[in-house]
């Protein structure tokens, strides 16, 4: 639900010319409609594949067998509630897909900063680059989040820091830092309409076969068959979508 609401919101800013974002007209408007309704059917048949729950003594992919039995009894000890576990259950059906909506929403025009600088430097006579925008992106990005964690361990006493998530994670956001990279250049020389969402369909396949092959979330031949549909979806959608910039 987030990735789709991101990549709609994406495709609105550059269609309608939201935000300030200049309108992007299209050779073929007709195909570039197509490719976005290809891409949401993808999504929406993501509804319908059903993760295979982790069966009983089977331990997860990324912790041995003593990490976790370790973390399940730190887990056990602990007497702290999350602000989550307080929801009641009938209304996590609605707080999950209502954060996950305002998340799409937030990532949808997380480009429209980059992309605002780039008109008002080209109408100013320069010509810039999407890299260009890259130092003061992420620095605000940096900064943002340096700012929530200690909010984080002022609230939360003694706050929970898992020493074991520390290098992944620094892995995963030098990797995502690239994507994010290519993202805004996909951005600047396709434009929103096209660039952004092509950018964004991307990262579901890519989890979608971690989810297969690594984590084995996705078993059976049921939910194999809905992930080639989809796959073959987003296929039609990135391919109509790049034709109606032509």
């Amino acid at each position: 639900m987030l990735l789709a609401t991101s990549l709609v919101t994406g495709f609105l800013v550059g269609k309608f010319g939201l935000f300030g974002v200049e309108k992007q007209l299209v050779a073929q408007p007709g195909m570039n409609w197509g490719g976005i309704v290809c891409i949401i059917a993808a999504m929406a048949i993501f509804f319908f594949i059903k993760p295979t729950l982790q069966e009983e003594g089977e331990d997860a992919p990324l912790l041995g067998k003593e990490q976790a039995n370790k973390y399940q009894i730190q887990e056990q000890g602990s007497r702290s509630v999350s602000i989550f576990d307080r929801i009641p259950t009938r209304s996590k059906a609605i707080v999950g897909p209502a954060l996950a909506i305002i998340s799409g929403l937030l990532y949808g025009v997380n480009m429209v900063p980059m992309t605002l600088w780039v008109q008002k430097e080209k109408k100013a006579g320069s010509e810039p680059g999407a890299l260009d925008f890259v130092l003061s992106h992420f620095i605000g990005i940096y900064l943002f989040s340096t700012i929530i964690f200690l909010v984080y361990c002022v609230v939360k006493r003694p706050p929970q820091v898992f020493a074991q998530s520390i290098l992944p994670s620094y892995i995963s956001g030098a990797m995502w830092g690239i994507a994010q990279c290519g993202l805004m250049m996909a951005t600047e020389i396709l434009g929103y309409t096209i660039g952004f969402p092509i950018g964004s369909a991307g990262p579901l396949i890519v989890s979608s076969l971690w989810s297969v092959f690594y984590f084995r979330e996705l078993r059976g031949g049921k939910n194999i068959a809905l992930l080639l549909a989809s796959f073959v979806c987003i296929g039609i959608g990135i391919t109509l979508l790049s034709v109606s910039h032509s």
